[in-house]
């Protein structure tokens, strides 16, 4: 299988690549199709009375507003949510406010409890020359 590399840096790329060079390379001087091109001041006005006239037009806009805009969600993000524990305003994605949330998952309301097992004393296996072993096992980490 033949491998292909760039032309500038030698990284490698992909047998399709026409140009001969990886994406960072092509996008380099003279091979940018925009390479040298500078907006003169009555072309940046040009084309921000364009854009602003294309925004203002209610066709445009209705085009790409509410339910039209691409990253419309079933109008959840329009409607008011609040916590469940104290009422407090949240965001449209969530149940609880933090202040309650953090609340609510503590001891026996954690996923992860597991009866106060933390509690329990350790063995009386578990002594002070165990601990050396296990830290020079360990290279002292």
């Amino acid at each position: 299988m033949t491998k292909y590399y760039c032309i500038d840096c030698g990284k490698k790329i992909t047998e399709g690549s026409k140009s001969g060079y990886c994406k960072s390379c092509a996008q380099k001087d003279k091979r940018n199709a925009n390479f040298g091109h500078k907006w003169t001041v009555e072309q940046k006005r040009k084309q921000s009375i364009l854009t602003k006239k294309g925004m203002s037009k209610t066709k445009v806009r209705e085009k790409i507003s509410g339910k039209n805009h691409w990253n419309f969600k079933d109008g959840r993000t329009s409607k008011t949510n609040y916590c469940k524990s104290c009422g407090e305003e949240i965001c449209y994605d969530s149940t609880r406010c933090q202040k309650c949330y953090l609340l609510s998952n503590v001891g026996e309301n954690h996923w992860n409890w597991q009866n106060g097992k933390s509690f329990e004393e350790y063995p009386q296996e578990f002594t002070q020359e165990l601990k050396d072993q296990i830290r020079k096992r360990d290279n002292y980490k």
